[in-house]
Parts: C-alpha cells; structure tokens; sequence
C-alpha cells in the first residue's frame, strides 16, 4: 500500500508543492521549528509538541497527534495529522469535510485496538500536508546516491 502512495506521488499533478499549517511550513529544519510556539522542549534543544502553546485559541475538535516526515537533507515534507473520527452523522460529515479541504491526498483513515475505547478501536482520520517537490528532490538525490550500489 505504501508503494502504490509513493509512486502516486511520483506521478500525481494534484499535490500541493508547498504548504503551511499554523506557522509550519515545508521545507523547514527541525531548527527552525523549534522556533515556533509549541514545537520546542524547555531548553529549545528538540522538539516537543505541547498543543496548548501551539493551537493558543484551543485545539481543533477531535485532534490527536502530529508527526513529521523529512528528507534525507533535513526539510520537511510530509506532516501527517491525526484527528480521532466524530461521533454522530452530522458532526462526522462537518469534520470530514473540513479535514478533506485541508489535506493534500485523499483523507485517510486508520483504526486503532484500544481496550478502552467503545467497540474496542479508535477510529481515526489522518490528514496529509506534502511538498511533492521536497519529497520528488530527494528521492532523485537518494537515487543518484544508491544506484551505484546496485
């Protein structure tokens, strides 16, 4: 399944080549976001996401978790958001439908075992934010670099 994405992003024209969500933006350095509020640890030697400084007029409904995706030059070109899936017919079309205007590819879904959770899963909903550019850029470099290992 992760080869069928990553080709698609080889040969898609719908990819945004840039994007920005709440001050991040492709192509930045761990560096660099660890300058912005809520992505640093207390000595702003690493990153630690804290969503209360980062989303200061409260965190978007149903938010979970935020992860990043660099190339092999440090840039960031993937940030995979996690939103767990609202409850009820409206409230889940309301969200999916915002979550689908702001992802990059399709909305994607997974689901998670919890014991605790009703029915024993978590369903959450995982928008993509992807500089097609970025992550073209270092595929190639990566293949320049390992072809003559073959």
């Amino acid at each position: 399944m992760k080869s069928i994405f990553l080709l698609s992003l080889l040969f898609s024209p719908f990819y945004t080549f840039s994007w920005e969500y709440h001050g991040i933006k492709s192509g930045m350095t761990k560096e660099q976001l660890i300058e912005i509020p809520g992505m640093a640890n207390k000595k702003k030697t690493g990153i630690q996401f804290d969503e209360k400084t980062f989303f200061p007029e409260g965190k978007p409904p149903g938010f979970y978790n935020i992860f990043f995706q660099y190339t092999s030059e440090g840039k960031l070109w993937r940030l995979d958001i996690y939103f767990r899936e609202s409850s009820g017919i409206i409230s889940s079309a309301v969200q999916k439908k915002i979550l689908e205007e702001l992802s990059d590819s399709d909305l994607g879904s997974e689901r998670v075992a919890n014991q605790y959770a009703d029915g024993g899963y978590i369903n959450y909903l995982l928008v993509q934010k992807i500089d097609v550019d970025l992550f073209r850029e270092d595929v190639e470099r990566r293949y320049q670099s390992d072809i003559v290992k073959y």
